[in-house]
């Protein structure tokens, strides 16, 4: 803010010393103080309206940036789909958080699990792109500790997945009670 008003002094300043110089070339003597009082009163609302928009200049900037990141990273996220599928990663659910940073949070069920081989060629196939590299790995590392996980009364559900900067991946459980009464299991576990 102390720089919008050293530039609204500055303006102010060679504004005035302006006028006192073609007043001085044309031989019409010092300046009428009535139109630098007015001079000074337009600086300063000017000064005083960049200083109130300038907030909300920044606001709508940091909107357009976050949408602008959420279109981005929902691209990025959309081009994976088809391997994922491929991988034994069905999307049932996604779910968009568009603040600041945006996040697409995104429920899988897994549908197959892959061999270790296959896990080794997905990965070597998306080393160049670091988003899907990231995403994968995740994705098969959460798979492989669910396997090994044991909750009496629950059973794996699928994945929760939190794109951000980087990817991160929740082991989702159920209640073996609700799908054994018949109800909806939103992950198809």
């Amino acid at each position: 803010m102390s720089k919008l008003f050293d530039q609204a002094r500055a303006r102010l300043r060679n504004s005035i010393d302006d006028k006192e110089e073609a007043k001085t070339a044309r031989g019409d003597g010092p300046a009428d103080v009535s139109q630098v009082a007015k001079d000074i009163q337009e600086a300063a609302a000017e000064a005083v309206d960049n200083v109130v928009a300038s907030p909300f200049r920044l606001k709508k900037a940091l909107q357009q940036r976050a949408t602008k990141k959420v279109l981005e990273t929902q691209e990025k996220f959309t081009d994976l789909l088809p391997a994922l599928a491929q991988a034994g990663f069905r999307l049932d659910s996604c779910a968009i958080d568009a603040s600041m940073s945006p996040t697409i949070m995104s429920r899988f069920s897994v549908t197959r699990q892959l061999t270790d081989e296959e896990e080794e060629e997905f990965l070597a196939a998306n080393r160049g792109n670091r988003f899907a590299y990231l995403l994968f790995e995740s994705l098969f590392r959460a798979v492989n500790v669910a396997e090994t996980l044991d909750f009496p009364g629950l059973h794996f559900a699928g994945l929760e997945v939190r794109v951000t900067a980087s990817p991160k991946v929740s082991m989702l459980y159920r209640s073996v009670q609700v799908q054994e009464l018949g109800q909806t299991v939103i992950h198809g576990g």
